[in-house]
């Protein structure tokens, strides 16, 4: 054999030259190693030849072929040396991440419906919402945690509104001592059935469907009263609880829940109660 090692760089495997034996290496040397480049193969160790045959010749081409990779690693550290590292410098320095990068969810006080479809999708269960029938006006209150938050984005991708919340690209170092300090929400006024106090919806989630609905608004009993509502007073007072304990036809044209609703409709249609 004539000695020569070799690394084939498909299948990282170490083997002899394939194509000589010494007496062969003497007079066909050059030409092994012209194939031996054609193949792709990585030369890893050389055995000495004499310098007057033509495989010390070879032999001394083989070395200048192994000092390809040294200038390369040397040129490397140069422009290290100058350019200094790819990496930043955080946390020494503030990192700016990239546009599409996936940061806390920030909630938006005036597109935010506090419908809690978010609360339902978040895999985490981050997002709790709380209904406050006892304040004046009733409240709603949905609240980020951000100490559990993921920060996956399910809730900016399958929010109502496609607005009331955003996947904040630059605050994500949130580390703190007060757990407490890791929350963020809003807080909506609560639409309560006059008849039996049932929570309904929120009115800013009333609001945006009667916008999407348009004029077909006017087809809706709970839409159109709301809005008219709105009209008439510019705002929706807190809910009286009525004195009587029946439904009859003349509610139709109050804010009742789907439960009541239905009530009316049977007492109207069949007089059942």
């Amino acid at each position: 054999m004539c000695g020569i090692f070799v690394i084939n760089r498909s299948c990282f495997s170490t083997c002899y030259c394939p194509r000589c034996t010494y007496k062969r290496f003497q007079t066909l040397g050059e030409k092994c190693l012209r194939q031996i480049r054609r193949r792709q193969f990585v030369i890893i160790n050389v055995a000495a030849r004499p310098p007057q045959t033509s495989a010390g010749r070879a032999h001394g081409a083989l070395i200048t072929l192994m000092k390809y990779p040294k200038l390369r690693e040397l040129k490397e550290a140069i422009k290290a040396l100058i350019k200094g590292p790819y990496t930043t410098r955080f946390p020494y320095e503030p990192h700016t991440p990239y546009e599409r990068f996936r940061g806390r969810p920030v909630p938006d006080e005036k597109e935010c419906i506090a419908c809690g479809a978010c609360a339902e999708v978040c895999p985490a269960v981050a997002i709790e919402v709380i209904d406050d029938l006892k304040s004046e006006p009733p409240m709603r209150q949905v609240i980020w945690h951000y100490d559990l938050c993921i920060f996956c984005g399910q809730c900016e991708r399958l929010c109502t509104t496609k607005k009331g919340v955003k996947l904040s690209n630059k605050e994500f170092d949130l580390a703190t001592f007060d757990r407490k300090a890791l929350t963020d929400g809003v807080k909506k006024q609560l639409l309560l059935c006059e008849h039996c106090g049932t929570v309904i919806a929120p009115i800013d989630q009333i609001l945006w469907i009667s916008k999407k609905l348009g004029h077909m608004t006017y087809g809706n009993y709970l839409e159109f009263t709301v809005v008219q509502e709105l009209l008439k007073k510019n705002k929706l007072e807190p809910v009286q609880m009525p004195t009587k304990s029946s439904l009859s036809r003349d509610d139709f044209f109050k804010l009742t829940c789907p439960k009541c609703r239905r009530q009316i409709h049977l007492f109207d249609e069949y007089g059942i109660k």
